[in-house]
């Protein structure tokens, strides 16, 4: 997997959290359809530029596009 590739799957995360706002991590996870390889390095990559943060609500992890 190259970095254009896990750029692309930051896009789509980023367009579900713009789209429907903050969710639980399996929630958009599913949503998504990216396995679990492409997902987190998604993630990574968004946390790395500081455009999302995580916090805790209900004793779940939930992700916020900032």
């Amino acid at each position: 997997m190259d970095n254009k590739e896990i750029d692309l799957n930051a896009g789509l995360i980023c367009l579900i959290l713009d789209t429907l706002g903050d969710m639980q991590i399996n929630e958009l996870e599913k949503l998504t359809e990216l396995n679990a390889i492409e997902f987190n390095l998604a993630l990574g990559w968004l946390v790395r530029a500081d455009n999302i943060l995580f916090y805790d609500y209900n004793f779940q992890k939930w992700i916020h596009l900032l």
